[in-house]
């Protein structure tokens, strides 16, 4: 099963971690972890976590208007990844917080070691670990210039999934 892991882009159009899931032919399932030790992050609010929540049920509500899978989970990322087992990981680079940068880290860690591989895309001009601004120019106008990536729905499988116990969210983010 590939799982296209939803970090902060809740599009369904112009999402390249999305399309190209979708793609491979094989049974994808959309997941927005919301991760405890994010939630209680300092530099996260609860009028932060209200906007995503909401833009988690219109993706999910597109989603499933095309007849895909996506699911919520309340945990953390390696605790999710880890019931869920999939074959492929797609996300979108996260770059922002320490906090993600190091948890990618130890999700990508994670994949290494059972055999899973993790496709991140880059969907801005800054690259996290990047240690020179070479040719940074030319790399951040070929991504402003490549063409949208939109879902081939017509074609997606999707993953159907028997939601294990446990990764319910404590209280709405209404």
């Amino acid at each position: 099963m590939n799982l296209i892991w939803i970090k902060r882009d809740f599009r369904t159009r112009d999402h390249e971690a999305l399309s190209s899931a979708l793609a491979t032919g094989d049974d994808c399932l959309v997941v927005w972890i919301v991760e405890p030790s994010l939630v209680d992050h300092p530099e996260m609010s609860a009028r932060h976590w209200q906007f995503t929540y909401h833009s988690w049920l219109e993706m999910k509500r597109r989603i499933n208007e095309k007849g895909g899978s996506a699911e919520l989970f309340y945990g953390e990322a390696i605790d999710v990844l880890n019931t869920l087992r999939p074959k492929r990981i797609f996300s979108h680079m996260e770059v922002g917080l320490e906090h993600t940068y190091k948890r990618d880290k130890k999700v990508k860690s994670w994949c290494s070691r059972n055999g899973i591989e993790w496709i991140e895309f880059r969907q801005q001009g800054v690259t996290r670990g990047r240690k020179s601004r070479k040719n940074w120019d030319a790399e951040w106008r070929s991504l402003m210039l490549a063409p949208k990536k939109n879902p081939e729905w017509v074609s997606a499988a999707w993953y159907k999934i028997d939601r294990p116990a446990g990764f319910d969210l404590p209280e709405p983010l209404e």
